[in-house]
Parts: C-alpha cells; sequence; structure tokens
C-alpha cells in the first residue's frame, strides 16, 4: 500500500472514518464504532479542515484538491482536525467527468471513497466554527457557497484575483501559471519532498507525453504558422526518459498542425532553494529548428543565456537556460515576433505540407 493509499482508505472513506482519529490524528482516542456516517465522525473533531475544487471539477481541481489535502494531512497531523478533499459537484454528476474518472482509476484512486458536496454539510460546519477552507484552482467562492466565505483560509489558484482582501486571515497563493497542479507541485517539493511517492507524482505529473505537452500550453499562430510553448515541471531529462518521444514528439505536431515546440521547464531544487529553467526547440523541419533556435539565442533585454545540452532526442536542441528570470512570458513575444518577421515562414509552411501529402500519399 502506498502513502496516498493509506491516506484514501484512512481520510476519504466515509464507512469507518472514526478509524482516522485513531491512525493520524490521536492513538490514545478511542471512537466508539457504531459512528460510521461522515456526519457522525466529524462530530469528534473540533477542526475540519476541507479542501474544496472549483465547480467544473475538472482534472486540475479533482487533483489538487486530492493532493494538497494529502500534503495538510502530513502537516497537520499532530492537531485535533482531520483534513478532507470535497469534489465541488454532486455524485451522481461526477461521472460526467470522464476525464476526471479515468485519471483517477488509473492512478489508483477508489471513486468510491471520494467525498463530493452534497454528501458533507459544509454550511453547517461553518456555523458551528468547526469548517477551515481551502480554496484550489479557484479563488472566488460561488453564490450559493458564499456562506463559506469566513471560513476561507487558504487559497491555491492560477486564475485571475478576484476574491475580495481576506487580510491576515488567509493565506493566498495566486500565480497565473497554466495549471494548479504545477502551484501544488511546487509546495509538495519545498515544504514535504519526502512524502512524493509514485502514486503523488503520478497524480501530479505521470501523464502521457500528450498529456504533459497539453497540461500548459500557449499556442502561437500566425501568418498560416502555429508553434506550441508547453511548460512543464521538472527536467527535460525526464521528458526523455519517456518512451518512445521522438515518435511522440511527431505524432503531437503532426495531429495538431504544429510546425514546432518550444518546450520550457522549470524545478525547484529543495536543498539549494534554487530553481532552474531548460528550454529545448523541436521541429522535424531543420529550417523552423535552426531559426527558431536563432531568434532565442539572439534575444537581448533580457537574454535568455542558453548552453547547450545534448540529450540525443532526433529533431530536438536542448539548453540549459541561466537566465531563470526569463519565463515563458518572456519566450512568448520572441516566438510571435519570429513568425511575424520571417520571410521565408510561408513558403516553409508550404513546402512542409506539400511534402506530408507526398509520403501519405506514397505510402497509402
Amino acid at each position: 500500500m502506498t502513502v496516498v493509499d493509506g491516506f484514501i482508505s484512512f481520510v476519504l472513506t466515509k464507512i469507518g472514518l472514526a478509524g482516522l482519529m485513531a491512525v493520524i490524528i490521536k492513538p490514545e482516542t478511542v471512537v466508539s464504532p457504531e459512528r460510521n456516517s461522515l456526519e457522525g465522525c466529524l462530530n469528534y473533531f473540533p477542526e475540519i479542515h476541507v479542501v474544496l475544487g472549483n465547480e467544473s471539477c475538472d482534472l486540475d481541481s479533482a487533483v489538487t484538491s486530492i493532493v494538497t489535502a494529502f500534503l495538510l494531512c502530513q502537516r497537520k497531523s499532530e492537531l485535533e482536525c482531520v483534513v478532507l478533499p470535497v469534489l465541488n459537484v454532486v455524485r451522481k454528476d461526477f461521472r460526467l467527468r470522464t476525464e476526471v474518472t479515468f485519471f483517477l482509476q488509473k492512478t489508483n484512486i477508489p471513486l468510491d471513497l471520494l467525498i463530493f458536496k452534497d454528501e458533507i454539510d459544509l454550511e453547517k460546519l461553518a456555523k458551528e466554527k468547526k469548517l477551515y477552507l481551502t480554496l484550489v484552482d479557484h479563488n472566488i467562492l460561488s453564490a450559493d457557497q458564499q456562506c463559506l466565505e469566513e471560513a476561507v483560509v487558504r487559497v491555491i489558484d492560477h486564475h485571475k484575483l478576484e476574491c475580495r482582501d481576506r487580510g491576515v486571515r488567509c493565506d493566498m497563493t495566486v500565480e497565473m501559471v497554466g495549471s494548479c497542479c504545477t502551484l501544488v507541485a511546487e509546495k509538495m517539493f519545498t515544504m514535504c519532498p519526502s512524502v512524493i511517492d509514485q502514486q503523488v507524482a503520478m497524480l501530479l505529473y505521470g501523464l502521457t507525453i500528450e498529456e504533459m505537452l497539453r497540461k500548459d500550453l500557449k499556442v502561437v499562430e500566425g501568418n498560416k504558422f502555429r508553434i506550441a510553448m508547453p511548460s512543464i515541471s521538472g527536467f527535460l531529462e525526464d521528458l526523455k526518459a519517456k518512451p518512445k518521444l521522438s515518435i511522440a514528439l511527431e505524432e503531437y505536431i503532426t495531429k495538431n498542425n504544429y510546425h514546432g515546440l518550444v518546450i520550457m521547464t522549470i524545478h525547484h531544487n529543495t536543498e539549494t532553494q534554487k530553481v532552474q529553467r531548460q528550454i529545448a526547440v523541436y521541429s522535424p523541419n531543420p529550417v523552423i529548428k535552426e531559426q527558431l533556435v536563432n531568434t532565442l539565442k539572439g534575444a537581448q533585454e533580457p537574454g535568455l543565456e542558453l548552453e547547450p545540452l545534448n540529450l540525443g532526442i532526433s529533431y530536438l536542441m536542448s539548453f540549459n537556460q541561466r537566465n531563470i528570470a526569463a519565463s515563458r512570458k518572456v519566450v512568448l513575444p520572441l516566438v510571435r515576433s519570429f513568425i511575424q518577421e520571417s520571410h521565408y515562414v510561408s513558403e516553409t509552411v508550404t513546402n512542409i505540407f506539400a511534402q506530408k501529402r507526398a509520403i501519405t500519399l506514397h505510402h497509402c
């Protein structure tokens, strides 16, 4: 049983949830077995910490609800409290989130042990002053959940800040990155890296190559030209470890009619507290690849300070990026200028599609 399996079994289950106190909170406490409903078990705790995702209950929201609750559980294990992830949707509608259900099953999260908003009375807990609420993947409560506002003590979100000032009572982490998982992963590596086992890593990063590229993606378009700019937490070496990477990259750009990829990675070193960035350019067309690389190398004010990194991957040129302050917001205008200012682009694109059609017809 992995760490998260144990957490799911003891924290998420409603039948036998009373055993949580003996396992995680206070070993000397005994709870009568007949109090096995969720509401009955929660009566034994003076504090109920709930991690609540947004009402879309998409993959980012569901995963960050579960993993953030897991993280908080590690940090609050000495307190007389329980930490529960709550999916902000009614249970009967959850099966409609097919991407979410598929991925959670893939990562061995028992769906029947999850808690949904219609299965816990958050308003009652708030009125009793027992509720401590962490919002993930959103920072403002919906109209029908405004009664929970005073219980909000933490926000982790990657959307534009919309909520009113909650003052010192609320710990705010709001950054405009591609996904909330990115922010939660950074917190895991900084605050509690020892609990990151295979299942946690799978939840946060364990996607296919295509899913990794789509997860935090910007696309620059113009002049009948498309360059994808995915951002990935970790190192390029992690991407290299994926099986059949070259084939997957080729299939990905072909499927989405991209003409190249500019892949950016970021890694937070928990020992040195330093940030490391890498960047890679991928395109089967050598002209596009070379010109994109030259554009990035030639950047000024700020320069990217690129150092070659040989990963031995076909059609991929990789670099360590010494200017760690240059985020995707800095690199994206460079790619846009490459598309807008390059005179050969339209002709190159036409030739690429002509070559692809010729190859396709040859194999038909």
